[in-house]
């Protein structure tokens, strides 16, 4: 197989709004600095996601976040995540 043709084979992977999650789970009720514990990053981290700031998260980080987006926020997970992909 080609390299170029490999690309018909690969996996789409959703394109995540980082914010709009941030944004949801701040919505829920739960503030920013507590997601500091489950996700191991800062204040200035988490605020700077929320701020759109970062653009993607490092990928332990991601999980950790997504994880507590479905727990709190299933309907919007759901919407945001996907039927995005």
């Amino acid at each position: 197989m080609r390299y170029e043709d490999r690309h018909q084979y690969a996996i789409p992977l959703p394109s995540v709004d980082w914010q709009r999650v941030m944004l949801n789970i701040r919505s829920c009720g739960v503030p920013l600095a507590q997601l500091r514990k489950y996700t191991k990053m800062d204040d200035r981290q988490i605020q700077r996601i929320a701020r759109g700031e970062i653009r993607e998260p490092r990928f332990a980080q991601g999980v950790a976040i997504l994880s507590i987006h479905k727990v709190l926020c299933p309907r919007q997970h759901a919407e945001e995540v996907y039927e995005k992909a």
